[in-house]
């Protein structure tokens, strides 16, 4: 049984890594964001008539959204509804998609990447913490803390069940801030779970990064083995963020319909093996932006992998475009119409059994793309856990397989710190074949917490 994990390991070390391997290979491309806003393509996106369209009326601008926030008791845990934990999610991966191009695939966990973020920023202050809670989304970070901590802790199904792990190696002989027992370490035990752990990076580096990465198995189920801690003997201290998922399909696909077909790529044609539904039932949308979506549960029936094509056959290289054409606004409204709409009859559901496994190096310029820049080199404020320390480094990795029974996916986010001193039934047949590029979200759409996102060009 494919078992779908997520983990995201945030280690505050060397450099700020963020890239991307080929799907099935451990080759590294760099992951670069587009430093090009791609609002006027939304613009210019053709009208088509679908199934649930997208209101241009019922997209609030962000200011509006937030203002609209009920009290804070209501915020967070009401229903299950974590405001402050979905409205950073939505936020923050918007802007991660914005800062992506290039022609390869594409893997990543944004929940991974602000999980690591957020447990920085709960050891930081001033300006670095108001750069890294703009960057996120947060508008309250106690509100999120809350949140995040409830949804750690949130009851889970066995066919689709998602773990999260914090942990913090810390240098011994560190100078820590004179409250960092009563203060930051108190709130990370608190609200992240955090396991504390004094390592010698100097004398014991080797068996340091042996201790990592064997966390990084288990926590991932051995789904990621052979992973490499970043550490180096100038690392003061590294954060992990682990996110283990496991995913059933809510109603899997049939081997026996699973057949070898042509994949259209735009480096040109490919063979890969379609697994097939006929005259199910699914979410569907097609949108006036020029995106078709389903969305596709897991068995807990609250995270489920959202697949998006362009309308147009003869243009599905666009898809990619499309989506960062985007507002904020229009994306989160298209979630939005993708959770409230009625099921309709899919003649043919077509889905490619693929794996994805990436490595995202040189994140840092991303990270100050999007805002976070005195976080780095002598300028970040962590007073809360020691003086004069700074990010150095953010590494992230992810893996993921998909077939016919679920998902198993794996990331890995490690972030180093060191010292000055040294992230209704439709009337017409509706086929949604998935034979040309792709992007796709693993969501948890109780919470709005985007899990995992990629962007597949070619199989």
């Amino acid at each position: 049984m494919k078992k779908v994990c997520l983990i995201l390991l945030v280690s505050l070390v060397s450099q700020l890594l963020y890239g991307c391997s080929a799907m099935e290979g451990s080759q590294t491309q760099q992951l670069v964001l587009d430093e090009e806003p791609a609002g006027e393509e939304a613009a210019e996106l053709p009208e088509e008539q679908g199934q649930a369209e997208l209101p241009e009326e019922e997209e609030l601008p962000e200011e509006q959204e937030q203002a609209e926030l009920p009290e804070e008791e209501e915020q967070t845990g009401e229903n299950g509804v974590l405001r402050a934990l979905g409205a950073s999610s939505m936020h923050f991966n918007y802007k991660l998609l914005q800062e992506i191009k290039g022609d390869s695939n594409i893997f990543y966990s944004p929940y991974s990447l602000a999980g690591a973020l957020a447990l920085a920023n709960a050891g930081a202050e001033g300006e670095t913490a108001g750069e890294l809670e703009r960057a996120l989304g947060i508008e309250d970070f106690s509100a999120f803390e809350r949140d995040y901590k409830e949804y750690m802790e949130r009851e889970q199904s066995e066919g689709a069940r998602l773990s999260t792990a914090n942990g913090i190696w810390i240098k011994d002989g560190l100078k820590l801030a004179d409250d960092f027992e009563t203060g930051y370490k108190a709130e990370a035990e608190e609200y992240f779970d955090a396991e504390v752990k004094t390592v010698d990076f100097i004398n014991d580096l080797d068996s340091v990064k042996k201790d990592i990465s064997a966390w990084v198995r288990e926590k991932t189920e051995n789904f990621i083995s052979d992973y490499e801690s970043g550490a180096g003997s100038t690392t003061v201290m590294a954060l992990i963020n682990a996110v283990y998922f496991y995913g059933e399909w809510l109603d899997s696909f049939a081997p026996k319909d699973t057949q070898e077909e042509e994949f259209n790529g735009i480096k040109g044609k490919s063979t890969v093996s379609l697994m097939n539904k006929y005259r199910d039932h699914i979410r569907y949308i097609s949108s006036n932006k020029g995106i078709r979506a389903v969305a596709l549960p897991y068995k807990d029936d609250n995270i489920e992998m959202e697949i998006f094509i362009s309308s147009d056959e003869d243009k599905g290289g666009e898809i990619l475009d499309l989506v960062k054409g985007l507002s904020e606004e229009e994306l989160s409204g298209l979630f939005e119409s993708l959770d409230n709409v009625n099921n309709s009859l899919i003649t043919r559901l077509a889905l490619p059994k693929f794996e994805l496994d990436e490595t995202f190096p040189s994140l840092d310029e991303t990270l100050k793309r999007i805002g976070i820049e005195k976080a780095y080199k002598g300028r970040g404020d962590f007073k809360k856990i020691a003086e004069e320390i700074y990010i150095s480094g953010v590494n992230h990795r992810a893996r993921l397989e998909v077939d016919e029974e679920g998902s198993r996916a794996a990331a890995v986010t490690e972030i180093s710190f060191e010292a000055t001193s040294m992230i209704a039934e439709p009337e017409e047949e509706i086929n949604f074949v998935v034979n040309r590029p792709f992007v796709f979200f693993i969501r948890d759409r109780k919470a709005n917490n985007v899990l995992f996102a990629g962007f597949v060009r070619d199989l």
